[in-house]
């Protein structure tokens, strides 16, 4: 089954509802409750769409949900080039620790920099000055 597939299903559809539900059918990041809204995962652990953990997905209008994804893959890019480059930096390592001691995956990290998209120049400022040393 397919993942479109699996958006059209009844068990999917069920589950969709009961998270748009809690949410109060608003987007959680802007509050918009008049754009269309999706239910987001924010990680994929199971096989089919609605074995999600509630606590795993998340209601989004349109604009957030564009928005997640593009600062994701910028974001990864921009991750796994300072890893690349400055992984065997001791330094580097201690303050990556240090800082997102509560981030278990690249996934997680990415997530949490979206969720401080209002100090976005702020992030990247840092993730240059990282580079470029």
């Amino acid at each position: 089954m397919t993942y479109k597939e699996q958006l059209l299903d009844p068990r999917w559809q069920k589950k969709r509802l009961s998270i748009l539900e809690r949410d109060d059918w608003r987007c959680q990041y802007c509050h918009d409750n008049k754009s269309t809204l999706m239910v987001h995962h924010l990680i994929y652990e199971h096989e089919f769409a609605w074995e999600a953990d509630d606590d795993t997905l998340i209601t989004l209008c349109n604009k957030c949900h564009k928005e997640y994804h593009e600062t994701y893959a910028s974001c990864e890019k921009i991750i796994l080039n300072c890893i690349r480059k400055k992984l065997k930096d001791p330094f580097i390592i201690t303050c990556v620790a240090e800082l997102f001691s509560d981030v278990n995956n690249l996934n997680d990290l990415i997530y949490s920099l979206w969720e401080s998209r209002f100090y976005e120049d702020e992030i990247l400022d840092a993730i240059s000055n990282v580079t470029a040393e």
